[in-house]
């Protein structure tokens, strides 16, 4: 005799697979880029295989040397990007800056760029961390290939939000304190686990620039 549940339970049909979401070009490369933060911060720049990043992403290798050649073409999409973007956009605040006529105006546009400046540190900030703080040779490699070149770029922005009459040492330590600044301070919210009110912080940045720390009271 057959058990009519049992036969039930063995014709029933099996539930359908899931279809793999096809993305376009753009989109998957940008999944690529964003999975590539997480693993670089987690396993730093040496300790990270290509195989890691493709896992990452959902993905097996050869897509994703359709998209890089190396890794570090990724990392360079994940973090030299980001900042060559930072420093064009700088670049346009700064020529602002030193067009404005008067203080407010010089104090919003100062909010301003600080703001975009922070804000990119939320995402590219754990990453310099990793770059940075790794080991000795892998650090100043990448310092030296990679954020430095940046660093002139921003020195540019600076040159022209102050007047500094192309004095390098002078943009150089403007830009390291104003990077510096905001990289700590995202740094400090995140490790804390504690969201602040970024206007404020950027504010206070700003006018910390422009009219010193007795603004600040």
């Amino acid at each position: 005799m057959v058990n009519k549940k049992s036969a039930s339970a063995e014709t029933k049909p099996a539930a359908p697979k899931k279809k793999r979401l096809r993305l376009s070009a753009e989109k998957r490369k940008k999944q690529i880029i964003q999975a590539a933060q997480k693993v670089f911060v987690k396993l730093g720049l040496n300790g990270t295989r290509t195989r890691d990043l493709a896992k990452e992403a959902g993905v097996n290798e050869a897509t994703l040397f359709l998209y890089f050649k190396t890794k570090q073409e990724i990392f360079d999409a994940a973090i030299v990007e980001p900042l060559g973007r930072l420093a064009a956009m700088q670049m346009s605040q700064g020529e602002a800056f030193s067009k404005a006529t008067d203080e407010s105006s010089k104090e919003a546009i100062g909010a301003q760029a600080h703001k975009e400046i922070y804000q990119y540190m939320e995402t590219i900030g754990p990453l310099l961390s990793t770059a940075l703080f790794s080991d000795d040779k892998t650090a100043k490699e990448i310092y030296k290939r990679d954020v430095y070149p940046m660093i002139e770029q921003f020195g540019e922005a600076a040159n022209l939000s102050f007047g500094l009459k192309n004095n390098k040492e002078a943009s150089e330590f403007v830009v390291i304190a104003a990077l510096g600044l905001s990289f700590l301070m995202q740094t400090h919210h995140r490790l804390l686990g504690v969201k602040p009110d970024v206007d404020v912080i950027t504010n206070r940045i700003a006018n910390l620039f422009i009219h010193g720390v007795d603004s600040l009271e």
